[in-house]
């Protein structure tokens, strides 16, 4: 513990506008030389509307976090905060909880701001065990009528198993949430409602949310597909449940590699006893991942393998965090030059310095994750092997009576002179139809 302690001491103490605000405290060779217009709080008050504007979003929250660190003035601090709650409601996808720790500032409690700094604050916490304070901030929020806390409300009540009282949370604050600044929320509602019809085996009040609300926003969750494929699983519409999988095919679903996809079709694939589609499925999971999963096992470094760093999973979020963040501020870095000229010195010193500290603490959080992506394609890979026998014993049940296997061939048949039959091109075990909505094409083989 005290060696982590140090090194993140290391790597703070390490960055120049710290090294600068603490010149007295700390030994010459841990000072770093600061570029005066750095120390100006004004051109930071400038920079931030300025990257709103332009929708570089990650600079201007790397520019929010330096902020409230390295300036003491309230008017600094606030816009600070005003910036990461604004992030927030538009869809900030990872965790800033660690930026309400440090705050001291007392806004206005019958503003929208101010409502959502008290929540955050009471949240951290509320996190940390501190009752008294979080109650303390919880006390200054409209309860009743502010959807945030209400949706707070309902995570709390449906972590505690309380799933009644959490419904009705989020049906309140759905009502509640009516403009633009609040789509994200909504959307994040509505998919924990789905997720506890889920729990309550209630599957097609689960899968019509996703289906007339979740599936139909822009940009769509990837995460969604697949979450509306369960519900479609259990209600054993396993064509309808399939063709949403395949969706994750595609570019739309990001550069991230959700295991669970394989998980579900090869269950799907056990119903309906084809045999053919789990071979089909395990040698596509071999072509993509045997050789890593085979070095794995001989032993070799996993920094070989990169795919290890796209595998999706809740312990690999801090890695995926930086990972991104990095990317955004690489690409964000190339529209500096249209800042109005005096802010683009500032703007440059952020995004360099802020680059270098990811680049620190990215190899930190890297191992985790690959390690605990290494262990998730392993058991992934043996679990599929032992499915494909029981598949094999549900084919050759004598009780059981085959049908043919669904073919999905492309071809244009002349039914009589004036008439043809259109079957569209397909891929696999898919039917797509022209507006691009997918199907499976599988046949039941089990009756």
């Amino acid at each position: 513990m005290r060696i982590s302690v140090l090194l993140i001491f290391c790597l703070v103490a390490a960055h120049p506008v710290f090294a600068a605000t603490t010149k007295s405290k700390i030994a010459s060779g841990w000072q770093s030389a600061v570029p005066p217009y750095v120390n100006n709080s004004d051109l930071w008050d400038q920079l931030i509307p300025e990257l709103m504007k332009r929708h570089m979003y990650y600079g201007a929250l790397a520019a929010a976090s330096d902020m409230i660190n390295f300036f003491d003035d309230l008017k600094t601090k606030q816009l600070a905060y005003q910036t990461i709650v604004r992030l927030v409601d538009l869809g900030y996808p990872f965790s800033t909880r660690s930026y309400f720790i440090p705050g001291d500032i007392d806004p206005q409690p019958d503003s929208e701001f101010g409502q959502s700094y008290f929540l955050y604050k009471g949240i951290v916490n509320d996190g940390a065990g501190m009752k008294k304070w979080a109650n303390y901030y919880f006390d200054k929020i409209d309860k009743d009528n502010f959807p945030k806390y209400l949706f707070y409300q309902a995570m709390q009540d449906y972590a505690g198993g309380h799933l009644n009282k959490a419904k009705a949370s989020l049906k309140k604050m759905l009502v509640l949430v009516g403009d633009a600044d609040g789509f994200d929320l909504a959307k994040k509602g509505a998919r924990t409602l789905a997720r506890i019809y889920y729990e309550q085996k209630k599957y097609d009040k689960s899968s019509e949310i996703y289906q007339t609300f979740l599936l139909k926003t822009n940009p769509i969750n990837p995460d969604d597909w697949l979450e509306a494929a369960w519900s479609l699983y259990r209600l054993k519409q396993y064509n309808k449940a399939v063709g949403l999988l395949y969706n994750l095919q595609s570019k739309s679903a990001g550069h991230l590699i959700p295991l669970e996809k394989y998980i579900l079709r090869a269950l799907i694939y056990r119903k309906m006893c084809s045999y053919e589609s789990t071979q089909e499925l395990i040698n596509t999971f071999n072509n993509e991942y045997g050789k890593t999963i085979e070095g794995i096992k001989f032993g070799e470094p996993l920094a070989h393998f990169p795919i290890l760093e796209k595998v999706e999973g809740p312990d690999q979020i801090k890695y995926q965090q930086e990972l991104k963040t990095m990317q955004k501020l690489k690409s964000e870095y190339a529209s500096v030059e249209r800042l109005p000229r005096k802010l683009q010195p500032v703007a440059r010193y952020l995004y360099i310095t802020t680059s270098h500290m990811l680049n620190h603490t990215e190899g930190i959080h890297k191992l985790q994750a690959i390690e605990t992506s290494a262990k998730q394609l392993v058991i992934l890979g043996e679990s599929l092997k032992f499915l494909q026998f029981d598949v094999v014993r549900s084919k050759y049940n004598p009780d059981t009576v085959f049908q043919e296997k669904a073919t999905s061939d492309s071809t244009l048949i002349d039914s009589n002179k004036d008439n043809f039959v259109l079957h569209w091109p397909q891929w696999g075990d898919y039917w797509r139809d022209e507006r691009l909505s997918y199907e499976g094409t599988l046949k039941d083989q089990c009756d």
